[in-house]
């Protein structure tokens, strides 16, 4: 008589563990219904913002900003007109010289640069709604460039440069924003702010 063997069956689960079951249809339709509402929770955020940024913006009329842009454009020619002003007053030698060289300077920034710069600026406020932001009158680009200058300007006032020289720079630059603004007051009183219309020159 041959002796019969029996294996004893093994239990393969392990005791006390607690092991989640996999449910790909379930486990899809819960991260499904997450996206939207991350979705509709971005959406009621921006639609939030915007309202906040209508009801809260400084809206102006365009033609407003022409005014704002050539006020602006003026009182900065002015102020730096003046600067050399001052400074070629205490100067001893032959400040015409100075004078003149600034002046040539301001001729050639008002024809090939600012004047460019100021037609590029009229035809993006014609293309602006009809109420835009009254910090609109000139680009974001601008306030940059601004803030660049007006540490520029400080540096070289600090500087070692005689100041008679620095009158050159300080003419050129004034007198071309001076000469360059008036092409704002232009088209205000043309009508060039409208929208659609092209900047008068």
């Amino acid at each position: 008589m041959i002796p019969t063997c029996r294996i004893p069956m093994m239990n393969c689960s392990i005791a006390g563990m607690n092991r989640k079951e996999y449910h790909p249809a379930s486990d899809f339709a819960v991260g499904l219904m997450e996206t939207k509402d991350e979705i509709y929770t971005r959406v009621f955020a921006g639609e939030v913002i915007m309202r906040i940024n209508e009801k809260y913006k400084p809206a102006v009329p365009r033609k407003l900003l022409l005014l704002v842009a050539g006020v602006m454009w003026c009182g900065v020619g002015i102020m730096l007109s003046a600067m050399a002003f001052g400074w070629l007053s205490a100067y001893e030698g032959h400040a015409w010289v100075f004078a003149l060289t600034g002046f040539i300077a301001a001729m050639v920034i008002h024809h090939f640069g600012f004047l460019r710069i100021v037609d590029k600026n009229l035809g993006r406020i014609s293309k602006l709604p009809d109420q835009p932001c009254a910090f609109s009158f000139i680009s974001w680009k601008s306030y940059l460039i601004i803030v660049i200058m007006v540490a520029m300007g400080i540096t070289l006032r600090h500087s070692p440069i005689p100041k008679q020289y620095l009158s050159v720079i300080y003419t050129g630059i004034g007198l071309a924003l001076f000469l360059s603004s008036i092409r704002y007051f232009r088209n205000l009183l043309t009508g060039g702010g409208s929208k659609g219309t092209e900047p008068a020159r």
